[in-house]
């Protein structure tokens, strides 16, 4: 079985038929043995000398974008005097959760949600911070905010369009007498780059 070459094709099989245009190398690899293998040599200067000519240039690489979708809400919750309490949005399963002494009345919850937009199909690690904390609108008053998660395991893949919508879930930790505010103010910092 023969070999040719040709620029288009690299390398394939012998064919009966010759393309009109293309340059080919006929080399028969049983001939080549008996003979001076000089048509062995010369499809391998050929090729070096192709790959050498063709400049390697890498893709470009589309910008990592973080965009915000929804802030991360935790309802309508009162401290009490008996102790302090805990309000829990899991990022995951999209629930919430109120324990200790924690009065809940409700109100409007939800968990966060942030799309990362990049490279089709490239892998993302996403680092989130271990808390940060909120303010109410004169900054008198704080409130942190911990264990906050994700509902993506690192390394996160972008899908065909280059994008991926994350949730986020996070612990409230509601002291004994915390002030009765809105805490809305504040926040913490998503990191995100290419693995």
């Amino acid at each position: 079985m023969g070999l040719f070459c040709n620029l288009k094709s690299l390398c394939g099989p012998l064919s009966r038929r010759r393309p009109v245009g293309y340059m080919d190398l006929p080399i028969n690899l049983r001939d080549s043995l008996v003979m001076n293998k000089t048509p062995l040599r010369l499809l391998g200067v050929l090729l070096i000398a192709f790959f050498v000519g063709v400049p390697l240039t890498a893709q470009p690489q589309v910008t990592l974008q973080i965009i915000w979708k929804t802030k991360m809400k935790f309802g309508d919750v009162a401290s009490s005097i008996d102790g302090p309490g805990t309000v829990v949005i899991d990022a995951v399963n999209n629930t919430r959760s109120v324990t200790g002494s924690a009065f809940d009345f409700g109100g409007t919850w939800q968990r966060g949600k942030f799309q990362l937009v990049g490279q089709p199909k490239a892998y993302v690690i996403v680092t989130l911070p271990s808390s940060f904390t909120l303010t109410n609108d004169s900054g008198a008053f704080s409130i942190v905010v911990d264990n906050i998660t994700m509902s993506e395991t690192n390394p996160i893949r972008l899908n065909n369009q280059g994008k991926k919508n994350v949730f986020i879930g996070g612990r409230v930790n509601i002291s004994t007498n915390q002030k009765d505010r809105n805490y809305n103010n504040g926040g913490g910092f998503i990191d995100a780059e290419y693995l």
